[in-house]
């Protein structure tokens, strides 16, 4: 059933009008192998909806874990209009991940993260158009990020904290960014 709300808001986000509608693309994390497109549709003269999905699939990047599966859904308000200028918004996003942290912690080459998160935040950015069909869009977002883990060894897969089942870590910082590409349908 909660797939089915999912799908529907998809559904919705995709199947009108598609003249004004775009596809974004981040151009800093491609050169690395991280996937991180989304598309946006415009609701009216300021307002759009944007679905974004982020893939990073590396079981080894640089004898690291850095696996992440992200879907965000987000709400945009141009100050102007969708076709240029400042924008902010709220944003809910979900991920899965399996990684390890940097080297700020003593057992950081030795042990990996497995679980999930959710991100809440909220978004500012400034699209330039280029010419009729592409525009570059800079954005960051701030938001609070809830993440519930399992830590394990990486030699032998076997948890490496004592925790009784979930570890849990919420902040509030820098979420999101880039620079994207983005190609006017």
């Amino acid at each position: 059933m909660k797939y089915l709300h999912v799908y529907l808001l998809f559904l919705l986000a995709f199947t009108t009008v598609k003249a004004q509608n775009r596809i974004h693309a981040n151009m800093p994390l491609l050169p690395i192998g991280i996937v991180n497109v989304a598309y946006e549709k415009p609701l009216s003269e300021k307002y759009s909806i944007q679905g974004e999905i982020t893939v990073s699939p590396w079981k080894s990047f640089f004898d690291r874990n850095l696996q992440i599966y992200m879907i965000s859904f987000e709400g945009k308000r141009y100050f102007l209009n969708h076709s240029k200028g400042f924008h902010v918004g709220t944003y809910l996003s979900g991920a899965k991940f399996n990684l390890q942290k940097g080297s700020v912690t003593p057992n950081a080459g030795i042990e990996y993260h497995k679980g999930y998160a959710y991100v809440i935040g909220l978004s500012f950015g400034y699209y330039m158009p280029i010419n009729d069909k592409l525009g570059i869009d800079f954005f960051g977002g701030v938001g609070t990020a809830q993440t519930f883990y399992k830590a394990y060894y990486k030699r032998n897969d076997v948890r490496a904290d004592s925790a009784k089942d979930w570890n849990k870590s919420g902040e509030i910082f820098p979420t999101r960014g880039g620079i994207s590409l983005v190609y006017k349908l």
